[in-house]
C-alpha cells in the first residue's frame, strides 16, 4: 500500500507502526531488506518502509512521515484533532481486531473515511466505509476479523486445553510471566534500589504519589519473590530453578487439579475437559530443552555467564524437596517455604526487609536485560523454550504434537501472508481510495467491498450496504428522535457545568432524560434520586480531567429497555444503545 500511495505522488501520508522489520517479513513484506534485520540494529518498519519508498520516488521525499505511534483510541497524545485535521482517509494494513476498532471509532468521531483490508494465505478482503454513507466496522461481522488469529477462551488455553493450540498459547503466557514481567521488575528496582539508592521510606517521607508507591511496592515484591528463589545468581543456580518450574507446571499442578477433581470423576472430565497427565522429569529433547534454555535466558537478563553442564547432570536432576504451587496476587509463583501470604503486606519493615534483600542479590551486577519474545532471535533461546513448554503440555493433554515452525507461526503471531494476495488486495483498495478523494464518485453505489480467495479463483465484489438507522420511542410509539451508526452526540458547556445543567442541556438538545449517568466507564448516578443529589455538582469534581490531547468526556445514558425503545429501521440488529454523547468544555 505504501509503494503504490508513493507511485501515485500522494504529497501527505502518515505512517505509524510499533513493530520492527524480522527476517520472517522479507518473503512477503518487499520494501524490507536484509540489512533492516540486524540483530541489535533492527528498523521499524515504518522508517524503514518510508526510506524504501523515497528511494523509489524521491520526488515525496519530506512529504511522508514515520511513527512508532501505538494505534490505540485511548492514544489522544497523539491522534488528536489537531492530528486528524485535513486528512482524507485512514488506510488500515493491521492483523488485530482492536487496533481496526479503534481506526473506526476515530473515523467515526472525525467523520473521516475507514480503508479497512486484510489477508490470510490466499484469501483477502477489503471494505470502505465513509462517513453518513457505508456501514461502520463490525467485528464479529468482518472478514478481516476472521483473518486475525484464533481466540482462545482463557478456562481453555490455562487448564482444560482440548486443541494443540491452546497449550501453544499457554506457553507464551507463561514466557511473558516468567522472563518479560520479572525482568521489567527487576530492571525497575535496579534502577530505583542499586543505582539511585531509593527506598519505600524515603518515597514517602518525599511524599511521592500514591500511585507512584504503589508501583514500586509491586515491583519490589515480584523481585524479592524471584530473587528469594535462588541461592546465588549463577548459571547452575539457573538450572535448578528451571528444573522447579517444571516439577511445578507439569507434575504438582495437574496433582493438585486431581485432589480438587479425581481423576475418576467421569461427570468432570470428559470431551470438553481432558485429564493431564501427571508427568516425571525425563531426559527427552524437550525436558532438556525447557531447563537449558530457561535457565540460558535467565542468564541473558542477568548478564551470567553460561556454563557448559553435562547433559547426564541435566538429566538426573532432582527438583529442590518440599516445593508447592501458590499463585500470588501477581500471577507469579513463591517457594511456600517463604511465602509472604503470612506477613502483613506492605509494613516498612517487610518492605525493607526486602529491599535489603535485593541489594545483597543484586551486587554485583552490572545491568538487568529486559527479555521480550523475539520468534526470529538468533542470540537468545526465546523460541526454544516456547517450542519445549508448548510440547510437554500437549503431551501432557494427550494432544497432537505441534512442529516447530507451526509453533514459531502462532507464537510470532505470524500472519501466513502471501505478496500475491497483498498485491491484489491492495488493488481493489485503491480503486475504492480512488473514489474516497473523488467527491462526484461519493455516493453509496460507487462503493463496493471485495474477497478474494486466490486458491479458488474466487472474486466476490458487493455493493456496500447503508447505514444502520435507529428510531427512538416512548412507550406510546411515538418517534422522539432517530440517529445512524455514524452519528456523534455533542454538547458543548462551560468549564463549571453541572450535573444538573449537563442533564437539562441532555434533554434540551436530544429530548431524552438521563435515567442512568455513566462518565468514561463509571457509573455516576443509576436512578433519578441519585442524579437530584449531585444536581449542583461540577461535571469537573467528579473525577473528569479534560486536556487538549483529549477534550471531551464520554457520557453514556443507560436507558430501561421498558421505558425507550430503540429500533433499527431496517431490522438488522436487535437493540443498540444510544450514541455515547461526547461533552466538551472549555478548559
Amino acid at each position: 500500500m505504501l509503494k503504490n500511495l508513493s507511485m501515485l505522488n500522494i504529497r501527505k501520508v502518515t505512517v505509524t507502526d510499533m513493530d520492527k522489520v524480522a527476517r520472517s517479513n522479507l518473503s512477503r513484506q518487499l520494501l524490507f531488506r536484509e540489512c533492516d534485520t540486524v540483530i541489535g540494529k533492527e528498523h521499524y518498519k515504518s522508517k524503514a518502509g518510508i526510506k524504501a519508498v523515497e528511494a523509489m520516488n524521491p520526488d515525496i521525499k519530506g512529504h511522508f512521515s514515520g511513527h512508532i505511534w501505538p494505534v490505540d483510541y485511548a492514544n489522544r497524545k497523539h491522534f488528536d484533532s489537531k492530528f486528524f485535521q485535513g486528512k482524507t482517509a485512514i488506510i488500515n494494513a493491521l492483523d488485530n481486531v482492536e487496533a481496526r476498532v479503534s481506526t473506526m471509532k476515530f473515523g467515526i468521531e472525525f467523520q473521516i473515511p475507514v480503508l479497512d483490508s486484510g489477508t490470510g494465505g490466499l484469501e483477502g478482503s477489503y471494505n470502505p466505509f465513509i462517513p453518513q454513507l457505508t456501514r461502520t466496522y463490525e467485528p464479529n461481522n468482518s472478514r478481516s476479523a476472521q483473518q486475525s488469529g484464533p481466540k482462545l477462551q482463557i478456562c481453555m488455553e490455562h487448564y482444560f486445553p482440548s486443541v494443540p493450540e491452546h497449550a501453544i498459547f499457554w506457553a507464551k503466557n507463561r514466557f511473558v510471566e516468567l522472563f518479560t514481567d520479572i525482568s521489567g521488575s527487576l530492571d525497575y528496582c535496579f534502577r530505583c534500589i542499586i543505582q539511585h539508592n531509593h527506598s519505600y521510606s524515603e518515597l514517602v517521607k518525599q511524599n511521592y504519589d500514591s500511585s507512584v508507591i504503589t508501583q514500586y511496592c509491586k515491583n519490589l515484591k515480584i523481585s524479592y519473590r524471584f530473587l528469594q528463589r535462588l541461592n546465588k545468581l549463577t548459571f547452575s543456580d539457573f538450572i535448578q530453578l528451571s528444573r522447579d518450574l517444571f516439577e511445578e507446571y507439569f507434575t504438582i499442578e495437574p496433582a493438585n487439579l486431581f485432589k480438587e477433581h479425581p481423576a475418576e470423576d467421569n461427570s468432570f472430565w470428559g470431551e470438553f475437559r481432558r485429564k493431564p497427565t501427571i508427568l516425571s522429569y525425563a531426559p527427552t529433547e524437550d525436558e532438556i530443552n525447557f531447563v537449558t534454555s530457561m535457565a540460558s535466558l535467565y542468564a541473558d537478563i542477568f548478564g551470567i555467564a553460561k556454563e557448559e553442564i553435562p547433559l547426564e547432570i541435566i538429566s538426573q536432576l532432582k527438583a529442590t524437596p518440599g516445593i508447592q504451587v501458590i499463585l500470588s496476587d501477581a500471577g507469579l509463583r513463591e517457594d511456600h517455604r517463604h511465602s509472604l501470604d503470612e506477613i502483613k503486606p506492605d509494613t516498612p519493615e517487610l518492605l525493607a526487609m526486602m529491599e535489603e534483600h535485593i541489594r545483597e542479590k543484586l551486587n554485583g551486577i552490572k545491568k538487568i536485560n529486559k527479555k521480550v519474545f523475539d520468534k526470529d532471535s538468533t542470540t537468545d533461546r526465546s523460541m526454544d523454550w516456547i517450542e519445549a513448554a508448548s510440547r510437554i503440555r500437549q503431551r501432557q493433554y494427550d494432544l497432537d504434537l505441534t512442529d516447530r515452525l507451526e509453533i514459531k507461526r502462532i507464537a510470532g503471531n505470524i500472519s501466513p501472508a502471501l505478496a500475491t494476495t497483498t498485491a491484489a488486495v491492495v488493488g481493489g483498495a485503491l480503486f475504492e481510495f480512488f473514489k474516497i478523494c473523488t467527491p462526484e464518485k461519493r455516493t453509496i453505489e460507487n462503493f463496493h467491498q471485495g474477497i478474494l480467495n486466490l486458491g479458488t479463483n474466487f472474486f466476490y465484489f458487493a455493493m456496500s450496504q447503508e447505514p444502520l438507522l435507529f428510531t427512538v420511542s416512548d412507550n406510546h410509539e411515538n418517534e422522539i428522535c432517530r440517529f445512524n451508526e455514524w452519528d456523534n452526540w455533542i454538547i458543548h458547556g462551560k468549564n463549571d457545568m453541572t450535573v444538573g445543567e449537563f442533564v437539562k442541556k441532555y434533554f434540551d438538545t436530544f429530548h431524552i432524560k438521563i435515567y442512568t449517568m455513566v462518565m468514561d466507564g463509571k457509573c455516576i448516578a443509576s436512578n433519578e434520586e441519585e442524579l437530584l443529589k449531585i444536581a449542583d455538582q461540577k461535571i469537573t469534581e467528579l473525577g473528569y480531567q479534560g486536556n487538549t490531547n483529549f477534550p471531551f468526556i464520554g457520557i453514556a445514558n443507560l436507558i430501561p429497555r421498558d421505558e425507550i425503545h430503540i429500533v433499527n429501521v431496517q431490522g438488522l440488529k436487535d437493540y443498540i444503545g444510544l450514541p455515547v454523547c461526547k461533552l466538551y468544555l472549555d478548559l
